[in-house]
């Protein structure tokens, strides 16, 4: 059976659905809103099926379009390969390169490969989307990007992973905090009668072994990001776990210190720079890897000398 539907309307059905109205699709593909409106109404005729609920301003998709959505973005992925692998065999610079990184990593070694990228002048537009914990392999299907700094990745036969340098993460809180005053250890049900400040995971279903980064206080205040958590913790809003790279700068002037949880203060993960196995990566991918993992590996000796 020949399809009757086109990757145009399988791109439109995507994008509605990650910003969330027609009109916001419309305008992140430079379209009039009436011409992502043709496009469902085609690719609903085509395939026979409501794509979307006609009601409010917010587009909510049928049990059907669920459906749908999960192969569309099968084939989007696919085709896209298809695009990669056509520039890579004809060596030229991908017209765009999507990189995913968790927002708990040092951003420093990030930044100055954007840097050296960007110097070369190269005709290849760089976008980078900041995530945290299982919102980063979410934004990585979605988009379709070429490649994903994450924080913990498990096994996936359909990537390939290289080890970053690890990440410590450290339990803390403002120095004059009223843990500080409790006998050591201290324990989840003592921890539990204080506010708690975490970061949001920005997907829906984080591994199990990064609920590390949460106490469990009933009392919580999520944040947007670790740098908004950093400015919480030396408030004294509450107490929380912190990258190393963020804290220590405060645990060394004695502003933050940390709260000795009898489970450890500190926690290590091992994050991963990821890329798909199937999709080749093109001469920019290849070189802003290359120029990461230098600068990655330049970051991890200044700290070991520090």
């Amino acid at each position: 059976m020949e399809p009757r539907f086109t990757l145009d309307q399988l791109v439109v059905l995507e994008s509605i659905v990650r910003v969330g109205t027609f009109a916001g699709a419309a305008k992140e593909l430079h379209r009039v809103t009436s011409a992502v409106s043709y496009a469902v109404k085609t690719l609903e005729e085509a395939l026979g099926v409501e794509l979307f609920q006609r009601a409010g301003r917010k587009a909510a998709l049928t049990p059907a379009g669920h459906i749908v959505l999960e192969s569309a973005r099968d084939v989007l992925t696919r085709a896209r390969a298809v695009a990669r692998l056509g520039q890579e065999l004809a060596d030229e610079w991908e017209p765009k390169l999507g990189v995913v990184i968790d927002g708990i990593l040092p951003l420093p070694p990030v930044m100055e490969a954007l840097r050296r990228f960007g110097e070369r002048g190269l005709p290849t537009q760089v976008r980078l989307m900041v995530e945290y914990l299982s919102g980063v392999r979410r934004r990585f299907d979605q988009e379709g990007a070429e490649l994903m700094l994450v924080l913990d990745h498990e096994g996936d036969r359909q990537l390939a992973a290289r080890p970053l340098p690890p990440v410590e993460m450290v339990l803390v809180a403002h120095r004059s905090h009223p843990l500080h005053a409790r006998k050591r250890p201290r324990d989840r049900r003592l921890l539990a009668a204080y506010v708690e400040l975490a970061v949001a995971d920005s997907g829906t279903t984080a591994p199990d072994r990064m609920r590390r980064l949460f106490v469990g206080s009933p009392q919580v205040i999520e944040l947007s990001d670790f740098h908004a958590k950093r400015a919480a913790l030396q408030s004294g809003v509450g107490f929380g776990w912190l990258p190393l790279h963020l804290a220590k700068d405060a645990l060394e002037s004695g502003e933050l210190r940390t709260v000795g949880f009898e489970e450890g203060d500190r926690y290590t993960f091992e994050p991963q720079l990821v890329h798909r196995r199937d999709a080749p990566l093109g001469r920019a991918a290849r070189l802003f890897l290359e120029l990461l993992e230098e600068e990655s590996a330049k970051g991890q000796r200044r700290r070991k000398k520090g």
